[in-house]
């Protein structure tokens, strides 16, 4: 029952996670309706199939990272948890560029496996999509510390962070970002939920990793 319980708990954000995808197309579909009508929902589909194999890419990175990173932590071997954590880290930085080089590159060609070329959704979908590219780098890097996070038993830091980006930031966003940017605010929506995100893991990170450094030092000077 005890191991059932450390499972439910490191799983909630996997959970969050997961179920956070759904939840960022029914409230861009919605978004998408209001501001473009059907033209803008069809292009937001094509950014839907391609969101979910960028998730399952950064994932991926994410699994293969987690045991060597947990044993490492487990055994007390910081050295190796912290290389473990770069590596995923410069392996999901290069999976996230390569998708924004596709997007950037490639949107006509991406729009063109769902749309026909004459009709105006694919000429949304085209100025769109290298803008919602953008978000792509830093969900693999979110997944990526997040994954670390539930590695090193931080369940609560990993599930509050997985919810924010998932839910909160995302929402927000998209309630703030067409005010702001128009037509490509709406683009831009995931992107900057994203961003906000990664920035918030990141000084997380290195405040944390230096108050345990601090801890540490006292500890072994007394």
């Amino acid at each position: 029952m005890r191991n059932i319980g450390y499972q439910m708990r490191l799983g909630c954000s996997a959970f969050f996670g997961d179920a956070a995808i759904a939840f960022v197309m029914i409230i861009g579909n919605y978004v998408y309706m209001r501001y473009l009508g059907e033209d803008g929902v069809a292009a937001f589909s094509i950014a839907c199939y391609c969101f979910p194999v960028v998730f399952n890419v950064g994932n991926a990175i994410v699994v293969s990272a987690q045991p060597i990173i947990s044993f490492a932590y487990g055994v007390g071997n910081s050295e190796r948890v912290g290389l473990a954590l770069k590596l995923g880290l410069l392996t999901a930085i290069g999976v996230g560029l390569s998708g924004i080089l596709l997007m950037s590159i490639g949107s006509p060609l991406v729009a063109s496996l769902f749309l026909d070329a004459e009709c105006n959704a694919y000429h949304i979908a085209i100025d769109g999509l290298p803008i919602f590219g953008v978000g792509f780098l830093f969900i693999a890097i979110n997944l990526m510390m997040v994954g670390y996070m539930q590695s090193i038993k931080r369940a609560r830091d990993a599930a509050f962070y997985t919810f924010m980006r998932g839910y909160v930031l995302v929402l927000l966003a998209f309630m703030v970002m067409p005010s702001i940017w128009g037509v490509s605010g709406i683009w831009a929506a995931m992107p900057s939920a994203e961003f906000v995100t990664t920035m918030l893991l990141l000084v997380h990170h290195f405040v944390f990793g230096r108050r345990r450094r601090h801890n540490n030092a006292r500890i072994l000077s007394n």
